[in-house]
């Protein structure tokens, strides 16, 4: 049977397409993906993803970028997945967004009501989304919180950094990790992780608009959660961020090991000590990190 993975990039924007989606499938011989853009209406996105996802297509998951607590329930703090990629070298480099502030309340209301829709074609019957059956999983079906920037990241090597210091560091920030990643092989890498001997009959370097590389970061997060191969930095009841496997990130400048190992554990040292006064969520002093299904810092 062909697994299907699918990636929301949310817009808010009602006339504009500013929604991108991706659906990815791998079946015996192939990895392939459809891309789509939408708006951020109700009914044309039901439209599109409709158009998009035949009827009756298993999902094995879906990702979305932006904030999804547990529950799918609304929040409006600080939460610990922002903390955790929002310190130190971390923030350098994945400058995350914070789910408090007037973007970061968009963005949570759009990644929620998509994550519904999801749910509500699932309840027509159109789609079969599978079951979560990784830990202190946000709700019960694979729906997970994607950070396309972060997720790039961790896939880069120190020497990526270098080369680009100087250049600008925030609207063109997801589109040149993508370059990178795609140039130096280290999407393909991924892809043959989870797709051994797969034809690819499509061009990652065709993947040319920010929302639809977005979108496809999305999905191979989804992808990366149900196989169970994957890092969640978070806490239980505010949700995780997903990263890529840790046994494929970036290397630091000496080749020893990762950059990011050190520079996330230092960030769950700090987070845990907080003293919640910046807190209101009060869920800071249970950060913690996952990697493929058990905690892997600090260490339990």
């Amino acid at each position: 049977m062909p697994e299907h993975y699918l990636g929301i990039d949310p817009g808010w924007s009602e006339s504009d397409d500013t929604t991108g989606l991706c659906l990815i499938t791998i079946d015996q011989t192939e990895f392939r993906w459809e891309l789509r853009n939408t708006t951020s209406r109700t009914r044309q996105r039901l439209v599109d993803l409709r158009r998009l996802i035949c009827h009756h297509t298993n999902l094995q998951g879906v990702g979305i970028d932006g904030p999804l607590a547990s529950g799918l329930r609304v929040v409006s703090c600080y939460r610990a997945a922002e903390a955790l990629l929002n310190r130190g070298l971390l923030r350098e480099r994945c400058k995350l967004g914070q789910t408090h502030s007037g973007n970061g309340q968009h963005l949570h209301h759009q990644a929620s009501l998509l994550a519904n829709l999801l749910l509500r074609l699932q309840s027509e019957g159109r789609l079969d989304l599978a079951a979560a059956h990784h830990p202190e999983a946000i709700h019960g079906s694979c729906v997970v919180e994607a950070y396309p920037d972060a997720f790039l990241a961790f896939l880069l090597s120190d020497r990526d950094f270098d080369e680009r210091q100087g250049e600008n560091e925030d609207d063109e920030r997801s589109d040149r990790y993508w370059e990178i990643a795609v140039s130096n092989g280290y999407l393909h890498d991924l892809i043959e992780r989870f797709a051994p001997s797969r034809l690819l009959e499509q061009c990652l370097n065709d993947i040319t608009h920010h929302e639809h590389r977005a979108a496809f970061v999305c999905a191979l997060s989804a992808m990366c959660v149900s196989r169970g191969d994957y890092v969640a930095a978070g806490a239980p009841e505010c949700g995780d961020i997903i990263l890529p496997p840790r046994k494929i990130w970036g290397a630091d400048a000496a080749g020893q090991g990762s950059w990011a190992k050190p520079a996330l554990r230092e960030n769950v040292r700090t987070v845990r000590n907080d003293d919640g006064q910046k807190n209101p969520c009060q869920n800071f002093n249970q950060a913690r990190v996952i990697s493929n299904g058990q905690q892997w810092m600090p260490e339990p």
